[in-house]
């Protein structure tokens, strides 16, 4: 039992990158995702926090923590700028909310999938056998 639950715990935390990608780009005409666009909804966000970590892991070659801090901290940066200009869905947020927003948005596109290594205190995830 201990295994099916993880085993649905594991298939739930993998499946949210992807739930939030699918989401619909605002402007189907600017296939960027980095504009004033990506503060319409969390899954824009998340996908144009994703794609500045890309730009800047590409552009200064960083890799490892660096990389992985640098995702956790795009989110609350442009959560807090949405919430200064008063763009898309944080023209009525307060201010820590905008924090929560953007860390939630950093989450779903930076190693959401990671949480699996902190719960089971491991470097690599195994799979999960059902029997």
């Amino acid at each position: 039992m201990k295994k099916l639950i993880f085993f649905l715990f594991a298939w739930a935390v993998l499946a949210l990158p992807v739930a939030v990608f699918a989401g619909e780009n605002p402007d189907p005409s600017n296939g960027n995702p980095i504009s004033l666009g990506m503060f319409v909804d969390l899954t824009a966000l998340a996908a144009g926090i994703a794609a500045i970590t890309l730009f800047i892991k590409n552009t200064f070659n960083t890799s490892g923590l660096i990389t992985d801090i640098v995702s956790w901290t795009i989110g609350p940066v442009l959560g807090l700028i949405g919430f200064y200009f008063k763009l898309g869905m944080f023209a009525e947020v307060v201010w820590y909310g905008a924090l929560l927003y953007g860390l939630l948005a950093s989450f779903y596109a930076n190693k959401g999938y990671d949480i699996l290594s902190v719960i089971r205190g491991k470097k690599d995830v195994e799979y999960v056998k059902i029997e």
